[in-house]
């Protein structure tokens, strides 16, 4: 059976990757009725939800292909490795090379890309609803709220991908265990601050929408303040609408879990008590599931890490059935040497 190379590796990714693009693309052009999250940004904003697909993919696949240069070029590699100067970064711990500052300055660029497509286009549709139902306060505020939920997208989508400490896809690249796992680690960091500001966001909003009189309260359905109150629950009693009245719901859902899950990381609790920390993590995919119905771009943005979860543990079980050549030899008294041939190109050992 033949084993699985980094090169043999590379067309499933890229092949996966295209897959998920083309499933998250078609997918912002279907009807609203047939949106499974309670706030459907395709509906209300195509162009800037079809530009966050693209860009989000193009990040992507950017990566994919610089990652990939980095684990077939090993000067390239040893350059990147280099640290930049000698001392530790506080709070982290760890030393910053040139490849991990080009990563930072990559996840800044993408975050400042965000910003730009949905901002001016966010903060123009709540001045414009508000100043059209008489609301002149808290208009930006739920643009931030929502701008800070796109953050959280992309964020979400750096957070699930593959880092464990057998994964083919880290093999592939040639990626250390601490490079993932410290990846990892600040982009969930990243996700539970941004989450933190998307909630206190919006719980600072509802003072303001308290303070509105009861004829302009019907602005706005608290539940969902992306929407008109005719076009959700209690403004509009169909099913549609209690379904969009979901969000605050889901919303809190994903939080309680992601609070959950950042306390067990903390090293008094991790150190001790590992199987907590390990096992709290498999709500992870509650969280996933809840924060998609959530908001639909989200699920854009996840498809790429579950697919990239997928497709290592395919690789992972097609190592472990593949057989391994090796002989064993009696060391005596009961001893035995077993000795294993492996390849310079086999994928992870």
């Amino acid at each position: 059976m033949t084993r699985i190379t980094p090169r043999t590796c590379l067309w499933p990714l890229a092949g996966s990757l295209s897959l998920t693009f083309a499933l998250s693309i078609g997918l912002t052009f279907r009807s609203n009725h047939h949106c499974f999250a309670g706030t459907c940004g395709e509906w209300l904003f195509p162009l800037q939800a079809r530009l966050h697909v693209v860009i989000w993919y193009c990040f992507l696949g950017i990566s994919v292909t610089i990652l990939a240069l980095r684990a077939f070029q090993p000067r390239l590699r040893k350059r990147l490795q280099k640290p930049l100067f000698e001392g530790k970064i506080p709070i982290i711990g760890k030393q910053i090379g040139l490849g991990g500052l080009l990563i930072l300055l990559w996840i800044i660029s993408l975050y400042g890309i965000i910003v730009g497509v949905w901002w001016i286009r966010l903060e123009a549709y709540f001045t414009q609803r508000g100043l059209e139902g008489g609301v002149l306060n808290g208009n930006k505020r739920l643009a931030a709220i929502a701008l800070t939920g796109h953050l959280c997208d992309v964020t979400m989508g750096m957070a699930i991908l593959p880092i464990s400490r057998h994964s083919a896809l880290a093999s592939f690249f040639k990626l250390s265990v601490a490079t993932t796992l410290t990846f990892h680690m600040i982009t969930a960091y990243t996700l539970f601050a941004l989450v933190v500001t998307h909630g206190f966001l919006y719980v600072s909003w509802l003072p303001v929408f308290e303070a509105l009189p009861a004829t302009l309260r019907m602005v706005y359905p608290v539940l969902n303040p992306t929407y008109f109150y005719r076009e959700c629950w209690p403004g509009n009693q169909s099913s549609l609408g209690v379904w969009r009245a979901s969000l605050i719901f889901t919303g809190i859902t994903t939080s309680f879990i992601m609070l959950l899950i950042f306390i067990t990381t903390l090293p008094v609790i991790r150190l001790r008590h590992f199987n907590v920390f390990y096992f709290t993590h498999l709500l992870g995919i509650v969280a996933i599931i809840t924060i998609c119905l959530h908001a639909s771009t989200m699920f854009y943005c996840t498809a790429p890490g579950l697919t990239m979860w997928a497709l290592d543990w395919a690789m992972r079980l097609y190592e472990l059935w593949a057989p391994l050549d090796g002989r064993i030899k009696d060391m005596g008294k009961g001893w035995y040497w077993y000795e294993l041939s492996f390849s310079n190109t086999i994928l992870h050992v």
